[in-house]
């Protein structure tokens, strides 16, 4: 496993006061993948399981295949005599005890890197997280160099909190600025986006004063798009060409609308002042409200 993506999180799991466990797959004949080491991950409060792993993208064809029936049968053989002892603890992290629940409860979530152009990637990627079998599935797709400068994070200073950073790095408008002017570049904001989108344990907290800057924010990022493609639209006469220019503004919103649509909720808690229902139809392509 690499050493970048077990510090981090090893530290993650520790500062949330999460139990967990690592196994090895190695003895698994039906699979074959570069690193077999999985993280096993207990949600005491509620008792939800989750399976962490690094996958490479050429390993993504296992998933709801080979792999999660293996991963399975494993879990059943680490509630047995034999298998009890196969679950090592992580270090710095409270060990966990397994029980039957996981056969109903258990989240698998799948770490890779972003990697050339992702549109069939994506395609693959909805796939996996929607078949129902075995287990809930995510994949969190990562800028390529996120979990190494996470890694380094941790092992330079012993006072960084990495739930501190993610928070702080999500709630910077001028990063989700810069990330919404450039939504195809890696960037450590799209990689905190993918981990509060996708990890079911971590939960953004989002102050009332920064929700209101956000949403002003991307009200004024759509209506800059709309005006831009509206514009464009008005010189058309060809119905099929407007139209697929719609589906162009469509795509370039759909990047906001995925990581804000995290914000709406937590937003609307914090700030009654804060409509999420109509932010979000403005994030849906319907136009900013008048």
């Amino acid at each position: 496993m690499n050493k970048d993506f077990l510090n981090t999180i090893t530290k993650l799991l520790g500062e949330l006061g999460l139990s967990a466990g690592i196994f090895n797959l190695v003895d698994d004949d039906t699979i074959t993948l570069q690193t077999q080491d999985f993280i096993l991950v207990r949600n005491n409060k509620v008792g939800d399981y989750f399976l962490l792993a690094e996958i490479q993208i050429s390993e993504l064809n296992l998933v709801n295949r080979d792999l999660q029936i293996s991963l399975m049968s494993y879990l059943n053989h680490l509630t047995t005599d034999a298998g009890v002892n196969d679950l090592r603890p992580l270090n710095g992290v409270p060990f966990l005890a397994l029980d039957n629940s996981f056969e109903k409860n258990t989240t698998l979530l799948l770490f890779t890197n972003k990697i050339g152009d992702i549109t069939n990637l994506l395609t693959q990627i909805t796939e996996i997280e929607e078949n129902e079998y075995f287990f809930k599935k995510q994949v969190l797709l990562l800028p390529t160099k996120f979990l190494d400068n996470l890694g380094n994070k941790i092992s330079s200073s012993t006072d960084f909190e990495i739930t501190r950073y993610l928070q702080d790095c999500m709630n910077d408008t001028e990063k989700f600025k810069q990330f919404m002017s450039k939504t195809n570049e890696d960037s450590d904001y799209a990689g905190c986006a993918q981990f509060f989108e996708k990890l079911p344990f971590l939960h953004l907290n989002v102050e009332s004063s920064e929700s209101n800057s956000l949403q002003n924010m991307i009200d004024n990022e759509i209506a800059e798009n709309t005006k831009k493609y509206n514009i464009t639209l008005n010189t058309d006469t060809d119905e099929e060409e407007g139209n697929s220019k719609f589906t162009i503004l469509d795509k370039n919103l759909e990047e906001i609308y995925v990581v804000a649509m995290k914000y709406a909720s937590k937003m609307e808690e914090s700030d009654t002042d804060l409509d999420a229902e109509a932010l979000l139809a403005n994030l849906k392509g319907n136009g900013v409200n008048e």
